[in-house]
């Protein structure tokens, strides 16, 4: 499951996501099978769409996070590590997209400080995270 911030910049995830792939086949000799959004969800109903993200983590061996200098404000992110995590995921592999001194400590991180595209889904994931917490 690659998780990404739409926010960041799209060439330097591709460049990141290339030199992964790259380690990914010397290591393993053979290409990576991967899930990514734009290409795994009906774009035309998102809403209905993303309610199945807990059954596309959980087949997921590994949540790839292509970690770029908005990925921590973004809600949507917080959210795939969280429902990955709690599904049982154990993997986490962190490939930042910049210089690691250009992006926000992990630790700063506040869940409530996160945004998402729409109010309505934003106070729906807050309460989601509180609920399961």
């Amino acid at each position: 499951f690659i998780s990404h911030s739409w926010h960041d910049d799209a060439d330097a995830k591709w460049a990141v996501l290339q030199a992964w792939r790259v380690d990914f086949r010397a290591r393993t000799g053979r290409e990576p099978l991967v899930w990514l959004d734009r290409a795994c969800i009906d774009q035309a109903a998102i809403e209905s769409e993303l309610s199945n993200l807990p059954v596309y983590l959980a087949g997921c061996q590994a949540l790839l996070v292509l970690y770029g200098p908005t990925y921590l404000t973004r809600l949507w992110c917080v959210i795939e590590i969280f429902v990955f995590l709690s599904m049982g995921g154990q993997q986490v592999e962190l490939c930042p997209i910049v210089h690691a001194n250009a992006l926000p400590p992990p630790a700063t991180f506040r869940t409530a400080a996160a945004q998402a595209s729409r109010a309505s889904d934003h106070a729906r994931m807050l309460s989601f995270i509180e609920a399961a917490s």
